[in-house]
């Protein structure tokens, strides 16, 4: 079943009604902020006991907390690398996550997907101009950056040789689980969701 709502809708009941005659082994909400609690609470009022899969977008603490009371006892991210540290093992990756861990400590804070999305471009950005130089043009740090192959952050090792210039592809991504006893994601799979 494919079902829509409005991120204004208060309910999704009818959807969450048409979904369950179809007789699912999973549910994935493809919504951000205010709209995944408005689909949470159906699930929860509905009696709905299947794991959940939702955006990375949705990885924040502050989220997790707010819905304490109606996440599903399997919720499931598909997760940068950088949230889940714990999970790499020695290595360059790892080196890089314990700057990133470190850096967070000292300011006194747990970081999440919206500290997870700008610390690799920042740190490459910095990179760059310790590389081409502070006088550097727009142009210079541009190819320089598009020359990375092998640049390693805390999500990936980046390579912009595609040309496409994210540097990371679905090699970064790893499915999480939500463990409300440790109060963070856990790491479920391996890079691309495949089974550890």
């Amino acid at each position: 079943a494919n079902e829509h709502f409005s991120g204004s809708d208060i309910s999704v009941a009818a959807q969450l009604a048409r979904i369950q005659t179809a007789k699912p082994v999973a549910i994935v909400i493809w919504a951000t902020g205010s709209p995944l609690g408005t689909v949470l609470h159906g699930l929860k009022d509905g009696g709905f006991e299947l794991p959940v899969v939702t955006s990375n977008s949705n990885m924040t603490y502050a989220q997790m907390a707010s819905y304490q009371g109606i996440l599903p006892k399997q919720f499931y991210f598909p997760s940068l690398r950088s949230l889940l540290p714990e999970a790499t093992l020695k290595g360059p990756l790892r080196d890089a996550q314990t700057v990133w861990v470190n850096a967070f400590k000292k300011l006194g804070v747990r970081p999440d997907v919206g500290h997870s999305l700008m610390f690799d471009p920042a740190m490459l950005f910095v990179d760059a101009l310790r590389h081409v130089g502070t006088s550097a043009t727009a142009e210079q740090l541009h190819d320089y950056i598009l020359e990375q192959q092998s640049w390693v952050g805390t999500n990936g090792v980046y390579d912009f040789a595609s040309g496409d210039q994210r540097g990371l592809g679905d090699g970064a991504i790893v499915m999480s689980l939500w463990d409300p006893a440790k109060g963070t994601w856990i790491q479920v799979s391996a890079p691309k969701g495949a089974l550890h």
